[in-house]
């Protein structure tokens, strides 16, 4: 069983992303499961943050501008995970997503913006 809470949002909640995180563990929420289709980034992190969810989006331009943005203002978010590669395949962003559930705690992941791409998997 994983620690890592996802919500992803429209642009990586794919079915075949989430049904793969599911059967590896992961408690993962999208948004359209959230009623969230056509919120703002703003309002999916908002939801995110009230769920005590890590948010996951290939939106990285975005999402890295309103981290900052929270961060600036002392407000608070469980974690966000970007990835820059937007074809990555399911696979791949499965085994990422694990590496980081074992390599780090949800405290360690509190109010961070990190980058898919930047974690490797141990074989």
């Amino acid at each position: 069983m994983t620690w890592l809470r996802l919500h992803c949002d429209e642009g990586s909640g794919r079915h075949a992303v989430v049904s793969a995180m599911r059967r590896r563990g992961f408690d993962v929420t999208t948004t359209p499961e959230a009623q969230l289709a056509g919120a703002s980034d703003e309002e999916q992190l908002e939801h995110a943050a009230r769920e005590h969810r890590t948010l996951y989006s290939a939106n990285t331009r975005d999402f890295a501008r309103i981290h900052q943005s929270w961060l600036e203002v002392g407000r608070s978010h469980w974690g966000i995970i970007v990835r820059t590669r937007q074809q990555l395949d399911v696979g791949n962003q499965v085994r990422l997503l694990t590496a980081i559930d074992t390599s780090m705690t949800s405290g360690q992941i509190r109010d961070q913006l990190l980058y898919l791409d930047a974690f490797s998997v141990r074989e």
